[in-house]
């Protein structure tokens, strides 16, 4: 999974996208590593928790900015399957202190690709952002739009100051996502 995400993400070169230098694996120890642009700043997780909404036009364009990424990563085949707002990083840039870089392509996938990482069942994701054929695969295969409807829960959470259904355990959260 891991050498998956490095070849997935350095593959992704755009400026909304952390840059995936290189990575290898240390030979005395065999811990894999990535080499990764160096950023400054928060995730919006954290800038949430402190501000806890957005502005409309603040919350535009730092999703603006997030949906460019997630279309160039569509371009090249990828879903991401993991959108939240501890994956949204904004760092300051020019005159753009809400530079947006998405991160974390570890359970990205082709959109063709059937994965095999996993046991069958398991769901990938992080359950307050998931799309509802992320979470019961009956209901449709995982395609662009899981990132689509995970950005949509973003944008929710940005401009309420709360994820669209705040629960504790899974089947809480799953629930009101499926139904």
């Amino acid at each position: 999974r891991f050498r998956r995400e490095a070849r997935i993400t350095a593959g992704l070169r755009h400026h909304h996208v952390v840059d995936v230098l290189d990575f290898d694996e240390d030979s005395p120890t065999g811990l894999l590593f990535l080499v990764m642009e160096h950023l400054e700043g928060r995730d919006l997780e954290k800038v949430l928790a402190r501000e806890r909404r957005f502005p409309a036009e603040r919350a535009v364009r730092v999703l603006a900015q997030a949906c460019q990424a997630v279309a160039h990563a569509h371009r090249s085949g990828q879903i991401h399957r993991d959108l939240k707002p501890s994956n949204i990083m904004l760092v300051r840039r020019d005159d753009e202190p809400d530079f947006v870089k998405v991160l974390d392509f570890g359970l990205a996938r082709g959109e063709d690709e059937e994965t095999k990482l996993t046991a069958t069942g398991q769901v990938l994701g992080t359950a307050l952002y998931m799309a509802p054929e992320q979470i019961d695969r009956r209901r449709g295969r995982v395609t662009r739009s899981c990132d689509l409807y995970a950005l949509g829960a973003v944008a929710y959470h940005l401009l309420s100051g709360r994820p669209p259904f705040p629960g504790a355990p899974h089947a809480e959260i799953f629930r009101p996502h499926l139904f």
